[in-house]
């Protein structure tokens, strides 16, 4: 995909994008980031990647003793779409994709395109050699720790060796999306999905490259 015109947009980056800045040419203007490994483990890598303004979960952000510059809002254990970052919060839905379109709705915009949300891992289980099981204590979904290249990412070392991450809940994400869906259309705003050859079917789908055209 061209993402070059999407230097000139507001955009929301998650978790590990900023691997790509460089590539890009372009940093987002947001960076979120929820999860207790991402953060605990990239938290300082996310404040120095560039990035005005970089929103984390306030759970993990102070215990990781990052930097003020850190915005945090609150995380809910209670599963409603939030409006407000620091009084409601918000529930994550297993993925910060979920976070940020809150954020986006907060912040007032109308109209949100998902890119990039392919709703697939080639990993979705413990396969011998690629990632070890680890207990969750947290009631969160099962931890892994990669211990060889990550295939699931757009670079190798995105969980790479050593990192522990979180499998996916496909379930509850798809609860967490229909119920932003939901919340936008009751309020006369929409969330389209521009991603190539992705396998969520929550959102209208829409062809990147029309929009990019009429952006152009």
């Amino acid at each position: 995909m061209d993402l070059a015109p999407l230097a000139k947009e507001y955009t929301f980056g998650s978790n590990r994008i900023y691997l790509a800045f460089r590539d890009l040419g372009f940093s987002t203007t947001f960076l979120c980031a929820s999860a207790k490994h991402i953060i605990s483990q990239f938290g300082q890598e996310m404040t120095d990647a560039g990035c005005g303004h970089v929103f984390m979960s306030h759970r993990y952000a102070q215990t990781s003793h990052l930097p003020t510059m850190v915005t945090t809002f609150l995380s809910r254990a209670r599963p409603v779409f939030g409006e407000d970052p620091l009084f409601w919060g918000f529930h994550d839905a297993g993925t910060v994709t979920n976070t940020a379109i809150q954020l986006a709705y907060y912040f007032g915009f109308s109209e949100v395109i998902l890119i990039g949300v392919d709703h697939h891992f080639v990993t979705s289980g413990p396969v011998v050699g690629k990632i070890l099981p680890k207990p969750s204590t947290d009631g969160r979904p099962d931890t892994v720790v990669s211990v060889g290249d990550d295939p699931n990412h757009f670079t190798p070392n995105y969980f790479g060796p050593g990192v522990t991450w979180e499998l996916p809940d496909w379930a509850t994400m798809e609860l967490g999306y229909a119920r932003a869906r939901d919340h936008f259309e009751r309020n006369g705003r929409r969330i389209v999905d521009a991603t190539v050859e992705g396998r969520l079917t929550i959102f209208p789908k829409v062809n990147y490259a029309s929009i990019i055209r009429q952006e152009r």
